[in-house]
């Protein structure tokens, strides 16, 4: 009967240590998923629905530092908008890129789908690409008020589940 108890008591302490420590670390990161939510669905007077505020700017993959991937509001037709990447460790530099030639896509975000239309110079095809999304946020205290943004993009190609490629944001 003792061996027991002592078994249970036990058993009692490290489920409430890993709980403990679960709610620490999510506490710590301050960090949760964004659902299809956009900052902008509210009624806007514009001819052509805003780019996704969360995903705009320039992200800078983790596991290569040297990849960048710029998502710009600027419309480009039929619901897409505007972007380009590069790798510097390839020896491509931003500013390498011609104007909407090789490097440059076209993006749409539909909930946790985006598809990427990039650009290749010497042709008028465009090459696709689809990706699952995950976009991770955390809350920034300012003196005012906290402000809700997205600082970790997780983009998993559709047809190959393998590559997955981790992003943070770049802050200018």
């Amino acid at each position: 009967m003792k061996k027991k108890t002592i078994i249970i008591i036990i058993a009692i302490i490290a489920a409430v240590v890993v709980l403990a420590v679960y709610l620490i670390r999510n506490k710590a990161e301050k960090q949760d998923t964004v659902d299809d939510e956009h900052p902008t669905d509210a009624v806007y007077d514009y001819a052509v629905r805003p780019a996704d505020a969360y995903l705009v700017g320039l992200w800078r993959e983790a596991s290569n530092p040297l990849w960048f991937k710029a998502y710009y509001d600027d419309y480009a037709d039929d619901g897409y908008y505007l972007g380009k990447e590069w790798q510097e460790n390839e020896g491509v530099f931003e500013e390498d890129l011609s104007y909407h030639g090789n490097g440059w896509f076209k993006w749409k975000r539909d909930g946790n789908k985006m598809i990427e239309f990039h650009v290749l110079t010497m042709s008028k095809v465009l090459v696709p690409k689809r990706w699952n999304v995950i976009m991770k946020r955390c809350e920034e205290v300012d003196s005012k008020a906290i402000n809700l943004t997205v600082d970790s993009l997780i983009l998993t190609e559709q047809e190959y589940s393998k590559n997955q490629y981790h992003f943070a944001r770049v802050e200018k």
